[in-house]
């Protein structure tokens, strides 16, 4: 898995900041993100931010809690906290 810092977006838009994750890709898409000790896996959802219009992944742990990322996971939005 590759780390990375991501800026982390909570679910009500605010920015939280800076964190380290750690992702798998396969084919320059991310397939796993380890986020704040969950891992999140690909859900074949592609949509785009409304924000910025950029590519994001939409990512689902086993416990069905979500999160989305941009191709290169330097971005990340949160919505299961």
């Amino acid at each position: 898995m590759k780390t990375i810092t991501t800026n982390v977006t909570d679910t009500n838009g605010f920015e939280i900041g800076s964190m380290v994750i750690y992702v798998e890709f396969n084919q320059d898409k991310p397939i796993v993100v380890d986020h704040k000790f969950v891992r999140f896996f690909a859900t074949g959802k592609i949509g785009a931010s409304l924000k910025t219009g950029v590519t994001t992944y939409e990512m689902a742990s086993n416990e069905d809690a979500r999160i989305w990322v941009d191709d290169e996971c330097a971005n990340l939005w949160e919505d299961w906290i």
